[in-house]
C-alpha cells in the first residue's frame, strides 16, 4: 500500500501568441486505473478555459463538445456528427473512427499488477464496500479483468479472450494510429503537450480519482499471480516502457518558452450530495509562477481550491 503525495502537479503550457489559432481535437483511449482521469480532467478544465478566453474575442463562437462516451448503447451508433474538441472513453479501440472528424489519440498505461490492484480497491471504495482478500482473488481471476489493456487497444470486448496476436495488433495501432502514448511516468510531458499544440493555458490540478486510504489492501501475496495472468498486459506494457511515444515538436523556440499567461486550478471536492467533482478556478500565471518555481504553494489563491 501507498500513499501518495498531496503537492499539486504543475503542468506548463507555452505563451499565448497572436496569429493563426487551430484546434487539435484529442481522443483518449482510457484504459481503467492508469492516472488517465487526470489527463482527461486537465485537459478539460484547460479547453473550457481556452473556449472562454476565444468566445471574449469572438462572442459567436461555439465551443466544441467535451465529454466521457462509455454508454455501452454508443457502441451501436454508426456515425456521431458533432465536432468534438476533447472526447475520452473506456470503449475499445476503433470506436474513433465513428466520428465524422479527426482526432489525435492518445493513451496511458500502467504496470499491470497496480493497475489491477488499483481497480480493485477503487471499486470498493465507489461501493461502499471493505476490500477483503477472497474478493479481490475472485476480481482478478475473472477474464473480464484480466489483460484489460490488450484487450482495450486491440479493439476487443473485455469479456473476451486475449491473445498473443492481440498484444502485436495493439502495438500495431499504437505505432501506426496514436499521436502520443506512454506510461505513468509520462502523463506531465503529454498533458504539457496537448496544451502547448492547442495554445491553452497552464494547469495545476490536485490529485484526483485517489482511493481513499480505508479502501486500501495489501496485495503483495497475489503479484506473482496477478502478473502471470495478464502476461499479455505485461509484454504490451514493457513495449510502452521501453518506446513511448512522447518526445512531440511543438515548435518552442530556443527551448524554453515563456508560459501560458494564464494558469487553472482543478481541485477535487467531496460533497455529500454530488459525490467527487473537480472544482477550477482560472488566474493570471504570474501569480503562481514564482511559486511554483520554487516548489511551494502559496495561501492565495490555493486556499480556495488546495488543502495547504
Amino acid at each position: 500500500m501507498t500513499k501518495t503525495s498531496t503537492a499539486p502537479y504543475w503542468f506548463p503550457s507555452t505563451v499565448l501568441e497572436p496569429g493563426p489559432f487551430e484546434l487539435h481535437p484529442i481522443y483518449i483511449y482510457h484504459l481503467p486505473k492508469t492516472g488517465s482521469t487526470t489527463v482527461f480532467s486537465s485537459l478539460r478544465a484547460a479547453f473550457d478555459a481556452l473556449f472562454k478566453i476565444l468566445k471574449h474575442g469572438v462572442p459567436d463562437f461555439t465551443p466544441p463538445l467535451i465529454e466521457r462516451l462509455d454508454d455501452p448503447k454508443l457502441l451501436e451508433v454508426e456515425r456521431f456528427n458533432m465536432q468534438c474538441a476533447l472526447i475520452a472513453s473506456h470503449h475499445p479501440f476503433g470506436f474513433h473512427t465513428k466520428f465524422a472528424q479527426q482526432f489525435k489519440l492518445i493513451t496511458i498505461l500502467r504496470d499491470p499488477y497496480r493497475r489491477v490492484l488499483s481497480s480493485y480497491t477503487y471499486e470498493c471504495m465507489r461501493a461502499n464496500v471493505p476490500p477483503s482478500a477472497p474478493d479481490f482473488e475472485t476480481m482478478f481471476r475473472d477474464e473480464e479483468n484480466r489483460n484489460v489493456m490488450v484487450k482495450q487497444l486491440s479493439g476487443l470486448a473485455r469479456p473476451q479472450s486475449a491473445t498473443p496476436e492481440a498484444v502485436q495488433k495493439a502495438i500495431a495501432h499504437l505505432n501506426e494510429q496514436f499521436f502520443m502514448f506512454g506510461t505513468t511516468r509520462d502523463i506531465a510531458t503529454i498533458i504539457s503537450t496537448i496544451l502547448k499544440i492547442n495554445k491553452m493555458p497552464n494547469v495545476i490540478c490536485d490529485h484526483l480519482n485517489n482511493t481513499a486510504e480505508k479502501y486500501l489492501l495489501d496485495g503483495r501475496g497475489f503479484e506473482d499471480e496477478i502478473r502471470n495472468l495478464n502476461q499479455l498486459d505485461q509484454e504490451l506494457f514493457a513495449f510502452v516502457d521501453a518506446n513511448p511515444r512522447v518526445d512531440i515538436d511543438v515548435g518552442e523556440k530556443h527551448g524554453a518558452a515563456p508560459p501560458h499567461q494564464h494558469t487553472v486550478l482543478i481541485k477535487q471536492i467531496e460533497n455529500a450530495t454530488r459525490g467527487a467533482f473537480s472544482a477550477t478556478q482560472i488566474v493570471e500565471t504570474k501569480t503562481v509562477i514564482d511559486a511554483v518555481k520554487e516548489g511551494r504553494y502559496p495561501k492565495a489563491p490555493f486556499d480556495k481550491l488546495f488543502k495547504m
